[in-house]
């Protein structure tokens, strides 16, 4: 009995880098989102905890090929699982307001692209410009 391969479509949204990481004292994360399809597309980024993160910009176009920044700020806060999703519809050329998309589609569900953020600790921090010598200490290099 031959069974029918269903084929998934390539994800159309992209997040350089995959995963956002903060000290529990808060901070900030840069990442790029790149708009891998051949499509205009509209983007809402959605958080598990508005009280200890903001985004910036919270709505996007983003062109066929191109990339936009995305700046995370985390608020000091507990440490606990967190995650960022990317919501996004393809939209036509000539939609003015991003949001305005995802009402006009509010009956349907949207494409989305979950982002984990991870909480370290400092001591989890890398020493940057550090080396270990052979008697333990470390070194500027």
């Amino acid at each position: 009995m031959a069974t029918a391969s269903v084929q998934k479509e390539e994800p159309a949204l992209s997040v350089d880098p995959e995963t956002a990481v903060f000290l529990p004292n808060g901070g900030k994360s840069e990442h790029m989102l790149v708009n891998i399809s051949d499509k205009r597309i509209a983007v809402k980024v959605r958080c598990s905890d508005n009280s200890l993160f903001r985004v910036s910009p919270v709505y996007m176009f983003i062109e066929p090929g191109s990339c936009v920044n995305l700046v995370i700020t985390r608020l000091p806060g507990p440490i606990k699982s967190d995650k960022l999703v990317f919501h996004y519809f393809a939209c036509e050329p000539n939609d003015s307001e991003p949001k305005e998309v995802f009402k006009i589609n509010s009956q349907k569900p949207p494409e989305m692209l979950k982002m984990p953020i991870n909480i370290i600790s400092a001591e989890d921090v890398p020493k940057i410009g550090r080396s270990p010598t052979s008697s333990g200490q470390q070194e500027l290099k």
